[in-house]
C-alpha cells in the first residue's frame, strides 16, 4: 500500500505522526505542490514517525489518540490511495483553523473531525474505523514501522528523497519543488510549477505559523 517507485520517477519518503504539529503544518503547506509533482515523482506518507514498540504495545508520542490516528491514516492510504492526500489534507485544515487550544485532541474529536472529512470525500467512515480497530489497521502501522526504521530518522516531519533524506526539501514548499525537479532525471515534461519560484500557496494565517520546526525523535 506504500507506493511503489515508477521506473523514472522520483521517490518521496515523507516520515509523519498524526498529531506533531509541524507534521500537520507541513502536510497542510506541501499539499498542492506534491499533487503538482505527480507526474515525475512517486510520494509516500508514512503514518509511524516517532512511535515506540514497548512490551506494553506502541506508544506514540502524543498519546493514544496519535496512535489511533496513525492507524486511521494507514487505512486510508490502503483503502482509498487516491484520496490519501485530500482526507489528511481536510483533518490539517480542522487542526490548524478550528481546533485552537493547546490541549491535547482527544479521541472523541478525532473521531468526529475523521467522521465529518470521511463523509466530505465520500469514503466510507465504517471500514476505515473498522481497519484502524482490528488486526489490519495493526498489520498497516507494523508496516509503517518497517518502512520508518531504515531512515533511522532524528525527528519528524523528515523526507528523503530517492532514499537519501533531504533537509533543504524540509525547508519549505519551493524548496521541496526545487529539490524534486532537480532529481528528476526521465524523459517527461517538467510540470509548470518546475519552472516558477514562489509556487506556495501561503494563507495569511499559515504565515503566522512557525515555518520550519519538528517533533524530535
Amino acid at each position: 500500500w506504500l507506493k511503489k517507485q515508477t521506473q523514472g520517477k522520483v521517490r518521496v519518503d515523507i516520515l509523519h505522526e498524526a498529531l506533531c504539529p509541524f507534521c500537520i503544518l507541513q502536510d497542510w503547506r506541501y499539499h498542492e505542490a506534491r499533487r503538482a509533482l505527480a507526474d515525475i515523482a512517486d510520494s509516500s506518507i508514512i503514518w509511524w514517525g516517532n512511535a515506540k514498540d514497548t512490551p506494553k504495545g506502541i506508544e506514540c508520542q502524543h498519546g493514544p489518540t496519535e496512535c489511533v490516528a496513525n492507524r486511521f491514516f494507514n487505512c486510508v492510504q490502503y483503502h482509498y490511495p487516491e484520496k490519501r492526500l485530500d482526507l489528511t489534507h481536510c483533518f490539517d485544515y480542522y487542526m490548524l483553523f478550528i481546533h485552537t487550544s493547546h490541549s491535547p485532541l482527544s479521541l472523541e474529536n478525532f473521531t468526529a473531525q475523521a467522521k465529518n472529512c470521511s463523509q466530505v470525500l465520500g469514503l466510507d467512515y465504517d471500514v476505515l474505523n473498522t481497519c484502524a480497530n482490528n488486526d489490519e489497521g495493526l498489520r498497516l502501522i507494523e508496516i509503517a514501522e518497517q518502512a520508518t526504521i531504515p531512515f533511522k530518522h532524528k525527528y519528524v516531519p523528515w523526507i528523503a528523497i530517492d532514499g537519501t533524506h533531504s533537509t533543504v526539501a524540509e525547508h519549505d514548499v519551493d524548496s521541496f519543488v526545487q529539490t524534486v525537479c532537480d532529481a528528476y532525471k526521465g524523459t517527461v515534461t517538467l510540470p509548470s510549477i518546475c519552472l516558477k519560484k514562489g509556487s506556495a500557496d501561503d494563507s495569511e494565517e499559515v504565515m503566522v505559523l512557525e515555518r520550519a520546526g519538528h517533533c524530535a525523535n
